[in-house]
This record gives structure tokens, sequence and C-alpha cells, in this order.
């Protein structure tokens, strides 16, 4: 992927609404702080939030989920990108998914670090060998 060039965060959250529209990927925005600036509806609902008002703001810690992407985030203001890395996303109270995760950072015109984006999308088929395997050991 090209660099992701924005005048702005909030010009990066414009174009989430078109990512309610697919299916089974999350996908958020966040400033270079670690706060929600964005995210689309799959992303907040599966964290228990019942509007996207409710996360902007909020934190990896505030969705525990700190030490599973906090040296990400770190990278990715740093410049590097992560591609296609599969990871399990457990919520609390719900089961786990998988999911093929990718996070860039977002520029402004003069190259600066404005925040980071993330797009994970679900990996149906290995859901349905998980199944398979919980079924197989009982």
């Amino acid at each position: 992927m090209t660099k992701l060039i924005y005048p702005s965060l909030e010009e990066v959250a414009k174009s989430f609404t078109l990512l309610d529209l697919i299916p089974d990927t999350h996908a958020w925005v966040k400033d270079p702080q670690g706060r929600f600036v964005c995210g689309n509806r799959l992303f907040f609902s599966r964290f228990g939030f019942t509007t996207l008002r409710s996360l902007l703001g909020k934190t990896d810690y505030d969705l525990a989920l700190a030490e599973q992407y906090g040296s990400d985030d770190l990278q990715v203001l740093n410049g590097s990108v992560v591609n296609d890395r599969l990871e399990l996303i457990v919520a609390e109270g719900q089961g786990g998914d998988w999911f093929l995760t990718s996070k860039w950072p977002i520029y402004d015109a003069q190259a600066h670090i404005l925040g980071k984006r993330r797009r994970s999308a679900r990996v149906a088929i290995l859901k349905r060998i998980d199944k398979i395997l919980q079924a197989i050991q009982g």
C-alpha cells in the first residue's frame, strides 16, 4: 500500500462510513496518543460500545488490549507498516476470531505522522478449522 496522506485525522474519519459496508472487517484510526478517533461499527460493537461516540477518546487500555497492540502502535508511529499478520482477536465475554491485520501510519502533506490506521479482516476458514478442532477435542 502507498502512504496514506490526509490533511487531518478528521478527514480520515469521513472515509470510514464505507467500511461499515465491508463484512467481517474491523477498522479504526488512532491519534499519536493512542486514542480512538474513528472506528467502524463491527469494531466498536465487538468491544461493547453501542455508538461510535462512546468509543471516541478511549485507548487500548480501556479495551484491555494494551499488551497485545502497544508495541505495534509504537512501530507504526515510527513509520513501520504491519502487513497481514494473523491475530486472534478476543473481546471480553465473546469467543475469539482469527483476523489478518494490517496497520499503517497516516501522514499529512509535510510527511509528519498524524496517527495510525488498522484494518483486520476475519479469516472464515480458520474459524471453521477452530470449530472442528474443538469438536474433536471434545
